[in-house]
């Protein structure tokens, strides 16, 4: 791996490889922000981060480690060790669970500090390639305490939990649980739940949601803000429901082997894919669960280096 080589990018950073330092030639993946004291937007969410990152209380083994931070003329750069991405359809069938609890355990220690992530997804997790592999949340900029009002248009489109796409301000931990039961969708399916096209509005996404999650009390959501749009929405959408691939999840729950870790899966899945946030399945619960309560628990983990 060459220095220089790009490794990511995003709206307000990029991910680069590049020595440690000139007497140190270590490869190690360097985060530099775009501009960041440009606005005081930007400049928050980096000192998010730093925060985030630096209290030692959110230290974790499967939570990205940060190794040093080097302030330059264009601002602060943050040195993490190069790892690999994270695919979920590349993932051996005897590694899901373990990463599976890996992450799940991650996100739940983030909650169980007051913590949420509000941007799970596949592209801000990474693999170190052993065996069996270890998972690593990364790019905690989005983090926010759980107990305050939040902005909306945080979360990428195809892991936002519906909630999200009514409107709604307040939320906590379980819009997190929404991104990871898509993961581990993904996970199973080797798809993604739902794919965003550039022209789709929300409520056609809720639409296909339901389609694969089944139908919803609408009652349960007069409180929220859009209540009155997605009741006509979803009025005309049992008219002329829109067509995805694809069988809904109760019929692979119905065609596993009872008992196994994919039917246990499947429950798992359907249990934080709930459309009522009020219901939905916590990730503290999720590791109580079958078949992550079995898997192989990595806490003692070593730090990646």
């Amino acid at each position: 791996m060459q220095p220089g080589r790009l490794l990511g990018q995003g709206s307000y950073a990029q991910v680069v490889v590049a020595s440690v330092s000139r007497t140190d030639p270590t490869l190690v993946a360097v985060k530099r922000f775009n501009k960041p004291y440009s606005n005081r937007h930007l400049a928050s969410w980096v000192l998010r981060e730093l925060h985030v990152l630096h209290d030692p209380n959110l230290l974790h083994p499967h939570i990205i480690p940060l190794m040093e931070v080097r302030m330059t003329e264009n601002g602060p750069e943050l040195l993490f060790p190069i790892l690999t991405p994270f695919i979920p359809a590349h993932v051996e069938a005897d590694h899901r669970w373990i990463l599976a609890r890996q992450l799940v355990g991650a996100v739940n220690h983030l909650h169980a500090h007051g913590f949420m992530h509000r941007d799970l997804k596949p592209g801000n997790l990474l693999l170190k390639p052993t065996l069996p592999p270890h998972i690593y949340v990364i790019d905690l900029g989005t983090a926010r305490p759980i107990s305050t009002k939040h902005t909306l248009g945080v979360t990428t489109l195809e892991y936002e939990a519906p909630e999200l796409m009514m409107g709604v301000e307040r939320y906590g931990a379980e819009v997190d649980a929404w991104s990871v039961g898509c993961i581990l969708f993904e996970l199973l399916l080797t798809r993604r739940l739902h794919v965003q096209s550039a022209t789709e509005e929300g409520f056609a996404r809720w639409c296909t949601l339901q389609r694969w999650l089944g139908d919803v009390n609408v009652e349960e959501w007069r409180i929220l803000p859009l209540w009155t749009d997605l009741s006509q929405a979803l009025s005309e959408a049992r008219e002329n429901p829109p067509a995805i691939s694809g069988a809904p999840l109760t019929r692979h729950l119905n065609a596993s082997a009872p008992d196994s870790d994919t039917y246990h899966g499947f429950r798992l899945v359907q249990r934080l894919l709930d459309i009522n946030p009020r219901t939905r399945c916590t990730l503290k619960e999720a590791l109580r669960m079958q078949p992550l309560a079995e898997s192989i628990e990595l806490l003692d983990t070593p730090e990646v280096t």
